[in-house]
């Protein structure tokens, strides 16, 4: 290969993740996250009647993706350039500073961490399997 696509996706601010074939998370949008870089995710499925983001990320309580990813329909593409421009300074910052905060959540094993993606799996099944708990549940006892 004749370029390092970790040394770019970490000196990149946006890297660009169009979903190809499939319609959800992919590796090129687990890439740029885990290295920092702000994913930009172009929705190839041009013939979709849903519309877009019909499909979820994950661990939705413990990540904003909105904050996280910048979503582009295809219709859509042709401003891509402009619309990448029109980010503020400040605005970069922030995605990038909430990006770092958070990529814990998204990787395995991780020296030092307690809370990655494992946690977040267990968490997320967690809050679809068991009933919500009722603040009274300890004084029915």
């Amino acid at each position: 290969e004749w370029f390092d696509r970790t040394r770019v996706a970490q000196h990149s601010v946006f890297c660009l993740c169009p979903t190809g074939d499939s319609k959800g998370f992919t590796a090129r949008l687990y890439f740029s996250l885990v290295h920092g870089c702000i994913p930009v995710r172009v929705d190839g499925h041009r013939r979709s009647t849903q519309g877009p983001n019909q499909w979820r990320y994950p661990f939705p309580r413990l990540l904003d993706w909105d904050r996280l990813v910048v979503d582009v329909p295809w219709a859509e593409t042709p401003t891509l350039l402009r619309r990448l421009k029109a980010f503020t300074a400040a605005e970069i910052t922030r995605r990038q500073d909430y990006l770092h905060s958070v990529a814990h959540w998204l990787l395995y094993d991780t020296p030092g961490v307690a809370e990655d993606a494992a946690t977040a799996t267990i968490l997320e099944l967690e809050r679809r399997l068991l009933p919500p708990s009722t603040p009274n549940a300890q004084s029915e006892t």
